[in-house]
């Protein structure tokens, strides 16, 4: 035991002592205020051009409409007063008849678009004659033509403000009451609730709302915490071993320990940087829970569940990937052995969407009770509500750690055999003989 921790603490100290660490633990807060700050800059920095649009108003109606629509919008969301000053925060949307004279069809289109494309205008716009006519057997079209059309905040508002326009018209035109059309059709007042507790001295707590956000984020961070720390950690293992062995440094370590020693000794010391890390991680989360005001959402019991899955993980996967950095001799071949592993990391990632969907779906609990994809789908839906049944908390835990004890005992195996081996790459079942002794 004293050599493995001898070993432990030299991989720890080299991990954490390095430059690469040092950069990495900087880099990501770092990375997160300029993200933080972009997004601040680019909130601020908002393009205030003039989108100038021409209109061909068929109906002889709407053009007036959206004239007006647009004059209450520069009155009420373009314009602020800050500090006795009026600033401008948003772009102008201006209308203006198309003055195309007797232009129709494709050459009414055409001319248009070559004063698009000559920035005279930045979108043009077709109203044909019908729209008011709810019965009209030819489809009712607004045609919006522009050569922008990743820019949303002009044509989604077209599109409300013509609605409106055209909906009252309609109401106004059959006679009917909109007044009590729009009663009839009031939406209720609709609250997403959680459920009510009682506590263990027979209080019972009313139902709070839920937070959508934090129902949502809780989950998918814890989850990717875990899948980063793991990514971050494991696949540098074998590359640890494997340059060591190009290097013929392991046959020197060899002859001071075994080689089980050596691959328990990185094992540690690889899971003592990874915890590093996680605190920070996790201590700045705390951090940042306190400051929103959401910490009491978060139960005690879910960093220890966090930390538990963190280190099984760890030593599951470290050994997986240590197996094979012993196993190989040249990085081409450690890749394609790798593929399989990595595979089972990412396999979970990949499924988070239909998993926060169905938590306790079968899909998501066959994918959580199965040892080698069960950290980061158990993590989510330990995150969720209603959580995983009592029997599941059993099974996965105990069923992960027996296959994180089995992995470490292969993984010895494969290590001893093939830490010395030099030459072609085993395959799968040589590498299961290794494993049996053969």
């Amino acid at each position: 035991m004293h050599k493995i921790m001898s070993v432990a603490r030299r991989e720890y100290l080299q991990a954490v002592r390095s430059k690469a660490f040092i950069a990495g633990v900087l880099i990501t807060p770092l990375i997160i205020l300029v993200v933080i700050f972009a997004q601040k800059m680019a909130m601020e920095k908002v393009d205030l051009t003039e989108r100038k649009v021409a209109v061909v108003d068929r109906t002889g109606r709407l053009l007036e409409v959206l004239q007006q629509r647009a004059s209450q919008r520069d009155k009420n969301e373009v314009y602020k007063q800050e500090e006795g000053q009026s600033r401008q925060v948003k772009p102008r949307f201006t209308f203006e008849p198309a003055n195309t004279q007797e232009l129709e069809g494709t050459e009414l289109e055409l001319a248009l678009s070559d004063r698009v494309r000559s920035k005279e205008y930045f979108a043009f716009l077709i109203l044909e004659e019908n729209l008011f006519d709810a019965r009209a057997q030819e489809l009712n079209r607004a045609l919006y033509h522009t050569n922008a059309s990743t820019y949303d905040a002009l044509p989604d508002w077209i599109g409300r403000k013509l609605a409106d326009a055209i909906r009252d018209e309609r109401f106004a035109l059959s006679g009917i009451d909109q007044g009590l059309v729009n009663e009839l059709n009031r939406w209720p007042d609709f609250q997403r609730m959680g459920l009510a507790k009682k506590s263990a001295d027979a209080q019972v707590s009313q139902a709070k709302h839920t937070n959508r956000f934090l129902s949502h984020m809780l989950p998918f961070g814890i989850a990717f915490l875990l899948y980063m720390v793991i990514m971050t950690s494991c696949p540098q293992l074998l590359n640890n071993v494997l340059e060591e062995k190009m290097a013929k440094i392991s046959e020197f370590l060899i002859s001071s320990v075994t080689p089980f020693e050596l691959m328990m000794g990185k094992l540690l010391g690889s899971v003592g940087v990874a915890l590093t890390l996680s605190l920070l991680y996790v201590g700045t989360g705390i951090y940042a829970a306190d400051r929103y005001d959401v910490l009491q959402e978060i139960p005690p019991a879910m960093f220890a569940w966090l930390f538990f899955y963190l280190i099984i993980s760890l030593f599951m996967y470290g050994a997986i990937f240590s197996a094979i950095g012993a196993a190989c001799s040249e990085i081409k071949d450690a890749q394609s052995l790798m593929t399989p592993a990595m595979m089972l990391l990412i396999i979970p990632m990949v499924c988070i969407g239909p998993m926060m969907q169905a938590p306790n779906g079968p899909f998501a609990q066959a994918i959580s009770l199965f040892p080698p994809t069960a950290p980061v789908p158990m993590m989510l839906r330990l995150a969720m509500e209603p959580g995983p049944q009592f029997w599941e908390l059993i099974v996965s835990p105990v069923a992960t750690l027996l296959f994180a004890v089995l992995c470490v005992w292969s993984g010895g195996r494969i290590f001893q055999a093939g830490i010395l081996r030099q030459g072609k790459a085993p395959g799968y079942k040589q590498l299961l003989g290794w494993i049996m002794g053969r």
